[in-house]
Formats: structure tokens, C-alpha cells, sequence
């Protein structure tokens, strides 16, 4: 089956030597209901379960079912380029970008339109008793254009190469919020490391010197090296006191966290660097200076490991998506360095590192002895020759020694 378009060749594979289809008739009606959320994801991710529990209620009540329900979270909004519903997303919008912190959308099918409606209205007050807030689609046309989004999902990793680390993970859904907060101070902790690598090269730029200058906007000639030579001291004791700050909250981020999600504290290059270094580097003469501190941050910017969440939240399999350059050596060691952590929230959780894509050769190393040995057994039953995949997902093989290590498994499985 090599190369054939569609077939995952990771583990054991298997003919299909017969099947049966089951054809359900459609639902006379459908209603698309997209469900906005705003403030703190903790708060609304238990809408999840909610939603779930009364619509399985309406299911035995009146027949109307819960078709479908995804989830996106703001990563994946802004990269996908939602455009909110809301009108009061600018004021209430994550850390002021108007995007909601997560959106949900469900389809809910039956056959009489006026339960169809009634259930509808309830799963839009739930979202509303959760800060969110819900819009309606009703036509072919506009329940598609509420789908378009959770479609593009792909985008995420449209400011990488086109690459992407895909570690799905199932985890039970009245503990969600508590996954969705362990990423997200994950995803603080990576952005504080990549701000503090920055203001190290933004550092080291301005101590080597020989800095670009051009001329003054009132002078044909070039700044003084004693009017240079002030500024960049000053530069300097701005950069070591924002950097300074930026690490007492890495190493603090367990007692901050709430006040690092709710964006309180916020480490920005913008507001705490960028703009002070325009005051103490002000006129044209200094201009080569502040682009070459945009590169250098665009640069150390290209390399910021972050995680976004999508989900099919009916059922709490959770795509963990983390963008990376394929050709960026330590991003990708900072990725997998996640991927760790990651595999051990969600065993810490009651979740299994194992969801819609199966366990391939990257989750190898997190799977312990005894959570391999059914496979190993049934593999040496039914392939003794090893025709299949040889090798894959097996200790001691080739495939196995590339990826971790039978002590680094059993480690994880403790996690």
C-alpha cells in the first residue's frame, strides 16, 4: 500500500475483505447554531458538556439531535481569519484582538421544525449563560458559510512552512477546561522564553556597537559618538530591566497565571521595548537602528512555539496543533519538548494520548510496556513473518530507536 493517497502505514496494516453500509434518511430540517465566547475559556468550555446533556434530553423528548459540534479556539480564529459576529467582540475580544476565546458549531437536525427551533433557542441561552453568545443559520447558504471556518482549519500553519505537529489527544469532557488551561499556561511559558531570547539578541545587537546610522534631520552630519554612546546605555538598562521583569515571570508563572491569561500582565515588545527605544532613538538619524530591531524581532518571532486547540467537541477529541519550520532545528526540539508535556496533561487528566488519528510512531516513546504488549501479541499472531509494517510500532526496532527510548516511554506513562 505504499504511497497510496489516504492510508496511514504506521501500525498493523489490514484487507477489507467485506462491508456493510448502513444508509440513514436526512433530517427534514437543520439549524446551524455558531456560539461565541468571550473572557476566560475555563469559564466557557463546561458549555460543552452542558450543550451535550440537553440535547441528549432532547433527543429522547422529541427526536432532535445534535448533528455535529466543533470547536475552534483564538489561535485558530486568528488564523483562519474569523470575522466575529458579535458587535460587543471589540470590548469584551481576548486580550483586545475582538476575536472570542472560543466558538462552537453545531448542527441540530429533526424532523419537526418547531422542536428543531425550541432546541435551537436553549443551546443559544446556554452559550449566554456562559458569557457567550449565539447567531442562527437556517439556509443552505449560511449554515456553509458558518461551516467555511471550522473548514480551514489548515491555515494554523500558514506562518510556518506549511508544517505542523498534529498530537491529538481524548480527554473527558467535565475535565476540558482544565486541559484548555494546562495548554494555555504551556503557551504562556513558550512566549515568555521566546520574548526573553529576543531581548537577549536585542542585547547583544546594541554591546557589539558599529550600529547603522544615517544622517540628522536638521545636520548634514552624523550623531556624536558621545550622543550615541548615551542613547544605547540607556537602550541597554531598558532592555536588561524588561528582560529582567519577563523572567521573574517565567519563573513565577505558576502564582501569575491568572493574571498572564487575563492579559493584566502582558509581555510586550511593542508597549515595553519598541516604544522607549523611539523616544531614546528619536530623529532620522536613528532610524537604521529601530528597523534593525524589527528584524531582529521578527526573526526570533519566526521561531515562537505556540499550541492551538480545535476539537470535535461532542466527543472530546482534541487536535493539538503546533506550527513549526520544518528547517528550524531548535523549534522543532522546543516542539517536541511540548509534545511531552502535552501527552502528560492529558494522562494526568483521565485522557489518552490516542484520538481520531491512532497512536503513530511519534507517540511511541509515551506508550509504556504494558499499553503495548496487547499489540505486540496480537501482531506476532496474526504476521509472525512481519510482512506488515515490519517493525512499526515494536520495541527495539529501527523505527522504535528513532524516536525515544523504552525507559523515556515508561517515564511518560508515570507522568
Amino acid at each position: 500500500m505504499s504511497g497510496l493517497p489516504g492510508i496511514q502505514k504506521e501500525g498493523c496494516d489490514g484487507l477489507i475483505t467485506s462491508a456493510r453500509w448502513i444508509v440513514h434518511k436526512m433530517p427534514a430540517h437543520t439549524r446551524t447554531a455558531c456560539l461565541e465566547f468571550f473572557g476566560n475559556a475555563k469559564d466557557a468550555v463546561p458549555s460543552i458538556v452542558e450543550i451535550i446533556d440537553f440535547m441528549k434530553a432532547e433527543q429522547s423528548r422529541s427526536g432532535v439531535l445534535l448533528a455535529g459540534l466543533e470547536h475552534l479556539d483564538d489561535r485558530y480564529l486568528k488564523a483562519v481569519g474569523y470575522a466575529t459576529k458579535s458587535k460587543r467582540a471589540q470590548a469584551l475580544g481576548a486580550g483586545g484582538s475582538g476575536l472570542p476565546k472560543m466558538v462552537l458549531i453545531g448542527d441540530i437536525v429533526g424532523d419537526d421544525q418547531d422542536a428543531v427551533a425550541r432546541a435551537t433557542s436553549e443551546v443559544i441561552r446556554i452559550a449566554n449563560s456562559r458569557s457567550g453568545e449565539g447567531f442562527v443559520a437556517i439556509s443552505p447558504e449560511a449554515r456553509k458559510k458558518f461551516w467555511l471556518d471550522r473548514k480551514r482549519t489548515a491555515a494554523i500553519s500558514k506562518h510556518t512552512n506549511a508544517f505542523k505537529i498534529n498530537e491529538d489527544v481524548v480527554i473527558p469532557l467535565p475535565r476540558m477546561a482544565e486541559y484548555t488551561d494546562g495548554i494555555e499556561h504551556i503557551n504562556i511559558e513558550l512566549s515568555l522564553r521566546n520574548k526573553i531570547k529576543f531581548a537577549d539578541e536585542l542585547l547583544a545587537f546594541f554591546e557589539r556597537g558599529n550600529l547603522p546610522l544615517g544622517k540628522g534631520d536638521d545636520a548634514q552630519d552624523i550623531p556624536s559618538a558621545e550622543l550615541l554612546e548615551g542613547r544605547v546605555s540607556e537602550a541597554i538598562a531598558l532592555v536588561k530591566n524588561v528582560r529582567a521583569l519577563w523572567k521573574d515571570w517565567l519563573v513565577t508563572v505558576d502564582e501569575k497565571f491568572e493574571q498572564l491569561q487575563n492579559h493584566e500582565l502582558r509581555a510586550s515588545w511593542k508597549t515595553q521595548i519598541r516604544s522607549p527605544l523611539r523616544n531614546i532613538f528619536s530623529g532620522g538619524a536613528f532610524k537604521g537602528i529601530l528597523d534593525e530591531c524589527q528584524v531582529i524581532h521578527k526573526r526570533v518571532l519566526k521561531g515562537r512555539v505556540w499550541i492551538a486547540l480545535h476539537m470535535h467537541a461532542g466527543d472530546g477529541n482534541v487536535h493539538t496543533n503546533i506550527p513549526v519550520n520544518s528547517d528550524d532545528y531548535e523549534m522543532l526540539q522546543t516542539a517536541h519538548e511540548a509534545v511531552g508535556r502535552i501527552m502528560a496533561l492529558a494522562r494526568r487528566l483521565d485522557g489518552v494520548i490516542s484520538g481520531e488519528h491512532g497512536i503513530g510512531i511519534t507517540k511511541l516513546e509515551f506508550l509504556s510496556d504494558e499499553e503495548l504488549a496487547p499489540f505486540a501479541n496480537y501482531k506476532a499472531k496474526v504476521d509472525p513473518e512481519g510482512r506488515f509494517n515490519k517493525g512499526k510500532l515494536l520495541r527495539n526496532s529501527e523505527h522504535s530507536a528513532q524516536v525515544g527510548t523504552n525507559e523515556n516511554a515508561k517515564n511518560a506513562s508515570k507522568m
